[in-house]
C-alpha cells in the first residue's frame, strides 16, 4: 500500500517542504518563499557601487510531489553604481539545516543570461509552474530544457554548506535557477526520512574574511576599537572590506587599522573616514622567521662593508623554528647569545616569541601629543594615555622620560596589550622593510625641524651629518622647499613600503627611545639611569643587554634587534659633526649602550632612527646609546607604541 505523508518545511530565504518516502512511493510537499532579511543583502557603500542585492521573488508552495520531481527558484543578482563601479566578490550559499535526508536531496544551480533566461511563468504553457491551489506542476522538463549544464550541482550531505562565488559590479544583472530534487531511489529504504523536515537556506554574502596565503596564518588580528582601513594614493582613508583583498604583503601593501576619536561612529565598507575622527594609525607586522646572514661577532671598530646590504629572506608563519629542523634554529632571545644558530639558518624573530603573538600592530608614526598647538606644546614629561595621538601632521611628543613614555603606552589600550616599542620590535619592522615585502631601500629622513610627523626630505641626504640645509616648514601639513608633507604622495619615500601602507618616522623626525636597557655590573637587573623607573615592568616589556663599559662591543646584541647584525662597524669624520661610529648598512650611526664610572658618560638606554638634523647618519638601521641623557627627558627624543593582541 502506498504511504503518503505531508510535512511542512521552512527556510530563511528558500523554503522546501518535503515528506520522505519509504521503499514505496510517497508524496512530499515543498514551499519556496522570500524573506526580507538584512543578511539576504550585501550593502557596499562606495563612490562607485551603492549596493548589491539578491531578489528571490514571491512565496511558492507545492504539495504532493513525487520522488524525482523538482522545484525551481529564480534568483536575480543586481549591482548598482554604474560602469565605473568597483567589482566585488559575493557568494551564493546553500545551507541545508537538517541531516535526516542523508543523500537523497539534489541541488543544481544554473546561470543564465538575463535577456535570454527562460521564463518559468510561460515556458511550461501555464500561468505558473505551481497551480493556484498549491499543487505542484508535474512536467518540469520544459523548465530545464535549454539551460545547459549547471555551474554547481551535487547531493546535500549533512549540514555542509555549498558556496558559489560570483563577481558583481555596478552594471551586473545575473539570473540563476536553483533546482532542488528529492531523488527517486527505489533501491534504498527511506523509511527514516518520513515525517521529517528538510530546510535549505540561501544566503547571499561576501564570503569569508580575506586571508593571504603567503602569511600562513599570520594575518592581521582585529579587535574592538581597531577599524581596518585602506589608504589611497592621496592618503585618503576608507574603511576596508575585510572579505576583500584589503592587504597584500606580496604586493608590499601592509595591513593598516585605526582607532577612532568618536568610537560610537560607525562606517560601512569603503566609506571615507575623515582625518578628524582618526586618533591613531597602526600597521600590522605578521609573525615571520628570517634567514641569518651575520652572527654579529663584533667587539670593536674595523671597517664597514656595504656588500652586507641585501634583501633579507623571510618566511611568514605561526610555527617557531627549532634546532631539530634542518636549516632552522631556536631563537636565542638573549643578549650576546647565538645559541645553536648559524649563518643560513632560518630563525623566528624574537619580537613575536616574547609577546606570544601572531603579529604586532605598530604605531604608523611617532607618538604625538593630542591638541598640541606648537612644537613646545608637545614637550610634556608626564604619563597620560589620554594625550596619545598617532597620525600625520601632529607634533611629536618629546621631552618625556622613558618611565613616563612606557606608562603612557601601557595604559593607552590595555585590553590590546599596548606598550612602548622594544628594541627587538624595532628590528622586526626593519627586517620586514628590507625583505621582498618592503621597500628594500634607505628609508628617507623626516627632516621637519618642528618635529612634525609623516614628513620626508625631498632628496636623500649625502653630506654626512650636515643635514641642516634640509630643515624646512614649521607649519602643520605644509610642504617646504626641502620637505614633503605626508599628504603629498611624494612623501612615501619615507615609508617602509614605498607607499602609503607602510610605517613612517623611522628615519629622522625625533630620536625614539625604545625599551632596550643595559643590565647592571652583575647582569642581574636593569640600570634605571635617569629613566624615572623605580620598579621595572614585567620582563616581556623590555629587552635586557649585557653590561659593558665600551660603546663598541656590538656582540652583546640580540639576534633580530637590528644592531649587531648590521656590522661590521667603522668610524668616519664628518667635519664639525665630529667622528661617528657607523654600521655597514647605509652608514647609519651605530653606538652601543655602555657604562662609565663618570655618571655623566653612562648610557644605559637605546634610541633608534636619529632625528631631523642627522643627515645620512639617520635611518631605519640607526641605533645609539642616549649619551649623558641616560633615559631622562629630552627635547629631541620621542617614543612609539605597539599593540600585541
Amino acid at each position: 500500500m502506498e504511504k503518503k505523508h505531508n510535512v511542512y518545511i521552512s527556510i530563511v530565504i528558500i523554503v522546501l517542504i518535503i515528506v520522505g518516502i519509504g521503499s514505496t512511493f510517497a508524496y512530499f510537499t515543498s514551499t519556496i518563499r522570500k524573506e526580507r532579511e538584512e543578511n539576504a543583502q550585501t550593502k557596499v557603500m562606495t563612490e562607485a557601487i551603492a549596493n548589491a542585492t539578491m531578489d528571490l521573488g514571491d512565496l511558492v508552495t507545492a504539495n504532493n510531489i513525487l520522488p524525482g520531481h523538482k522545484i525551481i527558484k529564480t534568483i536575480t543578482v543586481t549591482g548598482e553604481g554604474g560602469e565605473k563601479a568597483k567589482a566585488i566578490k559575493a557568494t551564493i550559499t546553500l545551507t541545508p539545516e537538517v541531516e535526516e535526508f542523508k543523500n537523497h536531496v539534489k541541488y543544481s544551480l544554473y546561470e543564465v543570461e538575463s535577456i535570454k533566461a527562460p521564463n518559468p511563468v510561460n515556458i511550461c504553457g501555464t500561468s505558473n509552474p505551481v497551480t493556484k491551489d498549491g499543487e505542484y506542476y508535474d512536467n518540469m522538463e520544459c523548465i530545464t530544457n535549454g539551460l545547459g549544464s549547471p555551474i554547481i550541482e551535487g547531493i546535500f550531505v549533512g549540514k555542509e554548506p555549498v558556496n558559489h562565488e560570483i563577481e558583481v559590479n555596478g552594471t551586473t544583472k545575473k539570473t540563476y535557477y536553483l533546482l532542488i530534487e528529492y531523488i527517486n531511489d527505489k533501491e534504498t529504504s527511506q523509511d527514516d526520512e518520513q515525517g521529517k523536515t528538510f530546510t535549505v537556506t540561501i544566503g547571499f554574502g561576501r564570503g569569508k574574511e580575506y586571508k593571504e596565503a603567503l602569511l600562513k596564518g599570520a594575518d592581521p588580528v582585529l579587535a574592538e576599537n581597531l577599524i581596518p582601513i585602506e589608504i589611497d594614493e592621496q592618503g585618503k582613508v576608507r574603511k576596508a572590506d575585510i572579505e576583500g583583498k584589503w592587504y597584500s604583503y606580496e604586493e608590499k601593501k601592509w595591513a593598516n587599522a585605526v582607532i577612532l576619536v568618536d568610537k560610537t561612529k560607525s562606517y560601512n565598507s569603503y566609506d571615507v573616514i575623515p582625518e578628524e575622527n582618526i586618533e591613531s594609525y597602526f600597521v600590522w607586522i605578521p609573525k615571520y622567521s628570517y634567514q641569518l646572514w651575520d652572527m654579529g661577532n663584533y667587539n670593536s671598530l674595523t671597517n664597514t662593508d656595504i656588500t652586507r646590504i641585501h634583501t633579507i629572506p623571510i618566511k611568514f608563519g605561526l610555527e617557531d623554528t627549532i634546532d631539530a629542523n634542518e636549516f632552522e634554529c631556536s631563537t636565542p632571545m638573549t643578549s650576546g647569545s647565538n645559541g645553536n644558530c648559524q649563518i643560513g639558518d632560518y630563525m623566528t624573530h624574537p619580537a613575536f616569541i616574547s609577546m606570544n603573538t601572531n603579529g604586532l600592530w605598530v604605531g604608523k608614526f611617532e607618538t604625538g601629543y593630542k591638541d598640541a598647538a606648537s612644537t613646545a606644546g608637545a614637550e610634556v614629561n608626564s604619563s597620560d594615555a589620554s594625550k596619545v595621538v598617532i597620525k600625520p601632521n601632529v607634533y611629536s611628543w618629546r621631552n618625556i622620560n622613558v618611565a613616563n613614555a612606557f606608562g603612557t603606552s601601557y595604559e593607552y589600550q590595555r585590553e590590546l596589550d599596548s606598550h612602548m616599542m622594544k628594541n627587538t620590535e624595532w628590528g622586526a619592522v626593519a627586517y620586514l622593510q628590507h625583505s621582498a615585502y618592503g621597500s628594500r631601500a634607505s628609508v628617507r629622513i623626516n627632516n621637519n625641524r618642528a618635529y612634525i610627523t609623516g614628513y620626508a626630505a625631498t632628496i636623500e641626504p649625502t653630506t654626512g651629518y650636515n643635514g641642516y640645509k634640509y630643515y624646512e616648514s614649521t607649519s602643520l601639513g605644509i610642504d617646504g622647499a626641502n620637505t614633503y608633507n605626508y599628504f603629498n604622495p611624494l612623501s612615501v619615500v619615507a615609508s617602509t613600503t614605498g607607499n602609503y601602507s607602510g610605517i613612517y618616522d623611522m628615519s629622522g623626525g625625533s630620536w625614539e627611545y625604545v625599551m632596550g636597557v643595559m643590565l647592571n655590573q652583575t647582569n642581574t637587573a636593569p640600570l634605571s639611569g635617569n629613566s624615572g623607573f623605580t620598579t621595572f615592568p614585567e620582563a616581556k616589556y623590555y629587552d635586557a643587554y649585557l653590561y659593558d663599559t665600551s660603546m663598541t662591543t656590538y656582540n652583546r646584541g640580540i639576534l633580530g634587534d637590528a644592531t649587531k647584525e648590521m656590522g661590521p662597524f667603522g668610524s668616519n669624520s664628518y667635519g664639525t659633526a665630529g667622528t661617528r661610529n657607523i654600521g655597514s648598512w647605509y652608514n647609519d650611526e651605530s653606538w652601543y649602550v655602555s657604562y662609565s664610572s663618570n655618571a655623566s658618560s653612562s648610557s644605559a638606554w637605546f634610541m633608534r632612527g636619529a632625528y631631523n638634523i642627522h643627515g645620512m647618519g639617520s635611518g631605519l638601521f640607526c641605533f645609539s646609546r642616549d649619551g649623558t641623557i641616560n633615559g631622562k627627558a629630552s627635547s629631541y627624543i620621542s617614543f612609539r607604541l605597539v599593540l600585541a593582541i
